[in-house]
């Protein structure tokens, strides 16, 4: 069924998008924005598979994509400069601890796991080489501990190698 209106032949539509139409000029808008869009996409196809969007003209159209009936008009007003999106949230980036911080059970710095073991086991237990730190215990076998680390995960193995000693640099929170 092809609407007419003021000698306009407008597309097939639902009886309430008809109703949507208020004159002349957004009938002619209407137009633009089915036939020539400036935005065409799907809607989501988990709960409207056969429905697209298509603006233009400060004109929102929901189409059927099977039969290409207007199912609804709403209007358009595109997002100030520098709005915020509502789809884009801001990337929330880790801040990097270099001394521990509030919170945490593990130290997060070489500085702070060294200062922990000499505070555990005395200041003379440990001995800086060229690349690592070398903790000496009784009656345990050398423990090295690297002095630059290239992993997130070095610092939280050789705290569980400390462990394994008997050396626990955990701090209670």
């Amino acid at each position: 069924m092809v609407v007419e209106l003021d000698g306009m032949r407008l597309p097939k539509m639902a009886p309430s998008a008809m109703d949507c139409v208020r004159d002349r000029d957004h009938a002619r808008d209407v137009l633009t924005a089915y036939y020539y869009p400036e935005i065409r996409h799907d809607c989501d196809p988990r709960v409207y598979p056969d429905r697209e969007v298509r603006i233009g003209c400060g004109v929102h159209l929901v189409v059927s994509a099977e039969t290409g009936t207007i199912i609804s008009i709403g209007d358009h007003a595109p997002a100030p400069v520098g709005a915020a999106s509502p789809v884009l949230t801001p990337v929330r980036r880790p801040k990097r601890r270099t001394h521990g911080g509030a919170g945490t059970r593990v130290p997060t710095s070489i500085p702070e796991l060294i200062e922990r073991v000499r505070q555990v086991v005395g200041k003379d237990a440990v001995e800086r080489t060229s690349n690592h730190y070398v903790v000496r215990v009784p009656g345990a076998s050398p423990i090295g501990i690297a002095a630059n680390v290239g992993d997130w995960r070095s610092i939280r193995n050789s705290v569980r190698t400390l462990r394994h000693y008997g050396i626990d640099v955990t701090r209670d929170v």
